[in-house]
């Protein structure tokens, strides 16, 4: 898999306060139009593996996630691309369109994530060390628990 960012300058708030996403003309300065090749790249990363996540971009990395020999890996980028950390949290899907699918969250200093197996995993965000690890095959439905 390649990972190619194109960044807008929006930041992680930028759905409004409604959620609509719509953005008004006075909210943020946009292009008139695009340059025919499109925008510029800003940078791409190869070696991610498999997978159909989408990234969490805040305002100071990207975490995204990619399958590697059937294991889960949760990347952390700086905003100019260069690799931080890479964690692996779990077993993935093995049997038909293989990789990760579900995208982190990032929750102030922590981000989250989930693999295709029911491992939930917590990690730092700015080191990848993990803080908590909950596989949600050991609960009944309706059973509550926490990470924290």
């Amino acid at each position: 898999m390649l990972l190619s960012i194109v960044f807008s300058g929006y930041t992680q708030n930028d759905r409004k306060m409604d959620h609509t996403d719509v953005l008004n003309n006075s909210d943020v300065e946009l292009m008139a139009s695009w340059p025919s090749d499109g925008p510029e790249l800003a940078w791409e990363y190869e070696g991610l593996g498999n997978g159909y996540s989408a990234p969490a971009i805040d305002s100071e990395s990207v975490f995204i996630t990619g399958e590697i020999d059937s294991l889960g890996y949760l990347f952390s980028f700086n905003l100019q691309g260069k690799l931080i950390w890479k964690v692996g949290y779990g077993r993935e899907w093995t049997k038909s369109y293989i990789g990760t699918r579900a995208a982190p969250t990032v929750v102030e200093n922590l981000v989250y994530v989930c693999s295709a197996m029911g491992d939930i995993v917590c990690l730092e965000k700015n080191t990848g060390s993990t803080s908590s690890i909950l596989n949600l095959s050991m609960y009944s439905l309706g059973t509550s628990f926490s990470l924290k």
